[in-house]
């Protein structure tokens, strides 16, 4: 009985992935570009000992913004669709949001760590990284533990994605005002 629903559920989210507007397009086009280009510029102006493989760096890049995507698209947009859009907000909604983005930051940090330990991606692996000083006569390590990074991994997952949860809540609602607002001139100038 669980699968069965469960299946509903996914295959409910998979048909509202497969619609969206053109403005929504529009939107994840440029954040994914703006992701790319900003983890670029990061890395090579902040560490940039960590260029020297650029098309390794480059793949990196791209199955990390591919990621984002799959995430945002058809697991945060689909669900905000189908349960908390037109659903009316109460507390438990909120609960309800709040623990499912928690389970998918949790599931996006895992993959994300994954594809941190494959060996090709070995040199960009953030317990590597060395800071230098002014000087640049003494390297410190960064020295994070695995503990202290998976927190640090989940938290910024799940502040990204009640980021953009509330940013496509309020987007969508004031495409809804817009059209009201539509309506109400229409219905004006029919009377």
């Amino acid at each position: 009985m669980t699968t069965m629903i469960l299946k509903q559920h996914i295959k409910q989210m998979f048909l509202v992935s497969s619609s969206a507007s053109r403005a929504y397009w529009l939107a994840m086009v440029f954040y994914l570009a703006c992701h790319a280009v900003f983890g670029w510029m990061a890395v090579s102006f902040v560490l940039p000992s960590l260029m020297i493989n650029i098309p390794v760096f480059v793949l990196r890049q791209l199955i990390e913004t591919l990621l984002i995507f799959i995430v945002l698209h058809f697991f945060v947009r689909a669900y905000l669709k189908l349960y908390f859009i037109h659903a009316r907000l109460t507390i438990k909604c909120f609960a309800q949001t709040a623990a499912y983005l928690a389970i998918v930051a949790i599931a996006n940090s895992l993959l994300q760590y994954g594809i941190m330990k494959l060996a090709i991606f070995s040199q960009f692996d953030i317990q590597n990284i060395q800071f230098m000083t002014g000087d640049k006569t003494a390297a410190h390590h960064a020295n994070l533990q695995q503990s202290m990074l998976w927190i640090v991994m989940i938290i910024e997952q799940y502040l990204f994605l009640l980021i953009c949860t509330a940013l496509y809540y309020f987007w969508h609602q004031w495409l809804q005002h817009q059209q009201l607002q539509q309506q109400l001139k229409q219905a004006q100038f029919i009377s």
